[in-house]
């Protein structure tokens, strides 16, 4: 995956763009394998940071992976879910 490559149409890259600028820190909440990370990082510029969060063992593999490819020193890889409320809960995959 490249981080150029964005999300997957031109009306959605295109609105995200408005919101995310350089230097700008965004949570990226159910990364799976990073393709929004990749391109909220290209967006963020190498003075942003994207935190990406992908609780699934397998997603998060690809994540890493992808983030690697690419070089990208701006994204912080958590391996845990978010959710409204505090607690544990045991995924039943």
């Amino acid at each position: 995956m490249d981080a150029g490559s964005g999300p997957p149409n031109s009306k959605s890259r295109r609105r995200l763009q408005r919101f995310v600028r350089p230097c700008t820190t965004i949570f990226d909440i159910g990364a799976q394998a990073g393709f929004y990370t990749l391109f909220f990082s290209r967006l963020t510029g190498e003075r942003g940071r994207v935190f990406a969060f992908e609780p699934c063992p397998d997603e998060a593999r690809f994540l890493v992976d992808h983030v690697r490819m690419n070089r990208l020193t701006n994204v912080k890889i958590i391996q845990v879910a978010v959710a409204g409320t505090d607690g544990i809960r045991r995924n039943l995959d």
